[in-house]
């Protein structure tokens, strides 16, 4: 079979777009995104269209909307192949809704159509069928290779393993396993499974015969719930029937206490009419008290008490006016003894002789102040004549000198020889002990080697010169050590003596320096240096302090001057009202807080008298209330004919008798009208005079009203029993229409078990045909499983020089291939990408060849060695070449290494430029 034009009449990109192939290589050059690919697609569909396989339904791939032409509503294309001699013309609309398919003899022009094999789903005759004979999926994963596609399909095993069974058993292609396995598995679905209880016609069958179980059980139950109401109803009978008869007894009693008791309501009749008369009597001689108000006497009682209250705060009111008299004399009493503030306006007047005083007292402490001044000058300037600055910084420099000596006794001390020739005498001690150790241990050597050489050998003796050397060696470390020790303590007792020396010196420095300092009252060099500094600068300022002592002076004249002048002040003010005391300021605080007193005691006055008008306003008011509540009091007492308080208790009390009485009567009426009822006196009179000819004593203590309730209770009893007689009946009808009879059930349970057996038979039947067919596929795998590795293995030793000739290919179309090194068999995974891509490569071309035998088939490749080396790629051109002389190869290809390599091995083949 030959492909030998394509065109594309509007389809992806291209429009009116017409290629011709030739038999052997074509090579079709197009860079990225130039359209080979779409190319490719356009071959595949016009052999299968754009629909995704295993349907039932025209589902179309996601090709079918990615290829729909840009700019054009027409969707369409013709391709052109050759078989047995004979040219083919297929021309396809793929436009939904439009879809047709056409083959032609291209010579002839016969419609033979008809000739291909039609999909009912697709509505469409398919064009691959006749000659190329592959579904999609094998054409896909076989003779049509898309780019970075190497890997085979998922769908291609099951595919393969069809087509192999057809060639391995009846060598009819027409006869699929895989159509008989899914025939086999349409029919186990027809029938179903119990999981399937909606949808099959077993799991239907299964539900139904639960649905049956369960009325079964269903309708035992209510066989059983109405012989249990049927024992009920009967219960039921015989409990009403002994209602009825303890309802009739309870009536008679009735009947009869009744009488008994009309006689006893004839007799207490008689008694409350004689009741009734007695208190019509008492309430005639008690209805002059009628009248009385109640509420009159509580606002009686009310206005006695406000007028109680009244007179009550009257005479707290009386005593405060008395206890405010007294206030007012007394406060009078103070203000005179302080009459003679009168003339004093207000405090601001002793404030001010205050303010004077604490005046003069500042200036007398001012003057003490200067005259402090005046003799600190003096004494100053005596003791400055008498400082000797020169014999002071004398001993300054002679403190610096001695502090200078100490430093550098202090800086040549050996304290920290000392130390070290402590730690090395310490150490080297330690080391003579050890040697101590030794020596013992040679000498116990030497004495022990001594008896060996005269008991045993004398040999022995050689044995304690070791020892004896050793002991010698130790004896003259030890005198060295000895000598070393001695001359350490000899430097310590020098070093210690030269710092008791030193330590001796510092001492007599420190007193020294010491006996200078107190000279001065100093502490230290600094002060010292600051004595200096401070007598040096007070004996250069000594015309300075003449000067200021002469103004201190005559500060001091002025002073005295004003003390004298705020004193006369102030004396005299106080002479003026009379102040007779010691001018000192506890007097004039004295005299201030007794004009505050003064002044307070004149305010109180003034509140007082405002209070005592207070007073004597609310006594007068409360007056005015006595007389207006003693006039509403008397006109409540005349209005209910009563002289006092006390007459109208009396009076009210008669009126609650009376009121009692007269409940009294209407109760006794009530209480008549209770006894008689319906009846009248003369009724039960007519009934008390019956003779009673049965024994009452029994039932006469009975509650009549119980007995009555009684009755009505069994009565109520008695009509819920026959209600829930009738709703028991009902039941048991509802019960019996609500369910089948269990033969009717049992029949129809029987005839579906039947039909399930036959289900379950005939489903073990199509498992047994499946099972079986599934196992013929395996063996016939194994038959056809060596040819296919040896095909592949051939194919990959051609492409790969030999470096890999044994393949496996597993029942899913997995590849294990033999290490050619350790020769185990070995996952493809584990080699180089581009020996898995010849492996794929190799399986397909091993794969059509077996299922496709005899058939030529070409192979499309697109971009299919992208991975491969110039290497491997030379190798599978070489291999394609070999291949081109039985089958047409159509390369698409974005390189031109593939056009080098074909030109370097000088083999012809048909080049295309899709941009030509």
């Amino acid at each position: 079979m030959v492909i030998r034009e394509l065109i594309l009449n509007s389809f992806g990109k291209f429009k009116n777009k017409s290629i011709t192939f030739t038999e052997g290589i074509n090579i079709v050059f197009g860079k990225n995104e130039s359209g080979k690919t779409t190319i490719h697609k356009f071959i595949e569909g016009m052999f299968y269209g754009f629909f995704k396989p295993y349907t039932k339904r025209k589902n179309y791939t996601e090709d079918y909307n990615k290829y729909f032409p840009w700019n054009d509503s027409e969707f369409s294309g013709i391709l052109k192949y050759s078989c047995d001699g004979v040219l083919y013309r297929i021309e396809r609309n793929f436009l939904k809704g439009k879809e047709e398919v056409k083959i032609f003899d291209y010579e002839t022009g016969e419609d033979l159509t008809y000739l291909f094999e039609y999909d009912n789903a697709k509505k469409l005759h398919i064009p691959a069928s006749l000659h190329i004979g592959l579904n999609k999926v094998v054409y896909n994963n076989t003779i049509s290779i898309s780019q970075m596609q190497n890997k085979t399909d998922k769908h291609l095993a099951k595919e393969i393993k069809d087509s192999l069974i057809n060639l391995g058993g009846s060598l009819d292609e027409d006869i699929s396993v895989k159509k008989v396995i899914d025939k086999l598995d349409k029919k186990i679905n027809d029938i179903g499974t119990k999981a399937r209880v909606k949808t099959s016609p077993y799991g239907k069958l299964v539900e139904e015969l639960d649905r049956l179980y369960k009325e079964r059980r269903k309708s035992e139950s209510v066989l059983e719930e109405i012989r249990q109401h049927q024992m009920q109803l009967n219960s039921i009978k015989e409990e009403i029937k002994k209602l009825v008869s303890k309802k009739e007894k309870i009536e008679n009693d009735i009947e009869k206490i009744k009488t008994y008791k009309a006689r006893e309501r004839y007799s207490d009749a008689v008694k409350l009419i004689e009741q009734i008369n007695e208190l019509k009597e008492k309430a005639e001689r008690l209805k002059a008290y009628s009248i009385i108000n109640p509420d009159d006497f509580t606002e009686t009682v009310k206005l006695k008490n406000s007028i109680d209250e009244i007179n009550f705060s009257l005479n707290k009111l009386e005593n405060k006016k008395k206890k405010l008299i007294e206030a007012i004399n007394d406060i009078t009493d103070k203000i005179d003894r302080f009459s003679n503030f009168e003339s004093i306006k207000n405090i601001d007047e002793i404030d001010n002789i205050l303010s004077d005083f604490f005046v003069l007292q500042g200036k007398r402490e001012k003057l003490i102040e200067i005259n402090n001044k005046i003799l600190d000058i003096s004494n100053m300037k005596e003791t400055i004549k008498e400082t000797n600055i020169d014999k002071m910084e004398e001993d300054l420099y002679r403190v610096e000198e001695l502090e200078d000596e100490k430093g550098s006794i202090k800086y040549n001390s050996e304290y920290g020889k000392i130390s070290f020739l402590r730690l090395r005498l310490e150490e080297k001690e330690k080391q003579l002990n050890k040697l101590k150790t030794y020596k013992i241990l040679s000498i116990i050597g030497i004495i022990l080697s001594l008896p060996l050489g005269f008991y045993i050998k004398p040999i022995f003796f050689l044995t304690s010169l070791i020892p004896l050397i050793f002991l010698i060696l130790m004896l003259i470390k030890h005198k060295e050590l000895s000598n070393y020790l001695n001359n350490i303590k000899i430097n310590i007792a020098d070093i210690e003596k030269k710092e008791r020396e030193r330590e001796h010196r510092i001492n007599i420095i420190d007193k020294e320096i010491e006996d200078i300092l107190n000279r001065y009252n100093v502490s230290n060099k600094v002060d010292l240096k600051k004595l200096i500094s401070n007598s040096t600068k007070e004996l250069m300022s000594i015309e300075d302090k003449e000067n200021l002592l002469k103004e201190l002076k005559s500060q001091k004249l002025i002073l005295e001057s004003e003390v004298d002048k705020l004193k006369n002040i102030i004396e005299r003010y106080l002479s003026q009202i009379g102040f007779a005391h010691e001018v000192n300021l506890e007097n004039i605080k004295k005299l201030k807080k007794e004009f505050l007193d003064y002044i307070e005691y004149k305010r109180h006055f003034v509140l007082v008298n405002e209070d005592m008008n207070a007073v004597n306003s609310e006594i007068n008011e409360l007056r005015n209330r006595i007389k207006e509540f003693s006039l509403q009091l008397n006109e409540k007492l005349e209005n209910n004919k009563v002289k006092n308080i006390d007459e109208f208790k009396i009076a009210l009390e008669k009126k609650a008798e009376f009121e009692k009485v007269m409940h009294e009567l209407e109760n006794k009426k009530s209480l008549l009208n209770s006894v008689l009822g319906d009846n009248n006196l003369q009724y039960l009179k007519k009934r008390a005079e019956l003779k009673l000819d049965y024994d009452i004593s029994k039932i006469k203590s009975k509650d009549i009203k119980r007995l009555e309730e009684d009755v009505i209770s069994i009565t109520q009893q008695i009509a819920a029993k026959k209600e829930f007689y009738a709703r028991l009946e009902e039941k048991i009808k509802g019960l019996i229409l609500s369910s089948r009879p269990i033969v009717d059930i049992d029949e129809e349970i029987d005839r579906k078990v039947k039909l399930k057996k036959y289900y379950e038979e005939k489903l073990e039947a199509l498992e047994l045909a499946k099972n079986t067919i599934e196992r013929i596929s395996r063996e016939i795998h194994k038959e056809f499983a060596p040819k296919l590795n040896r095909k592949v293995g051939e194919i990959i030793s051609n492409v790969t020089q030999g470096r890999y000739t044994d393949v496996k290919v597993t029942e899913e179309l997995n590849i294990m291939v033999v290490d050619p090194m350790s020769k185990k068999l070995v996952d493809i995974e584990s080699l180089s990408g581009g020996t898995i891509d010849q492996l794929f490569f190799a399986i397909r071309f091993g794969i059509i060849d077996i299922i496709k035998e005899g058939k030529n088939l070409p192979l499309i490749l697109d971009d299919c060695f992208i991975q491969y080396d110039n290497d491997r790629l030379k190798n599978i051109l070489e291999f394609l070449f070999k291949e081109s002389l039985n089958r047409q190869i159509i390369l698409f290809t974005c390189h031109t290494r593939e056009n080098d390599i074909l030109d370097e091995l000088k083999i012809d083949y048909n080049y295309i430029d899709i941009k030509v």
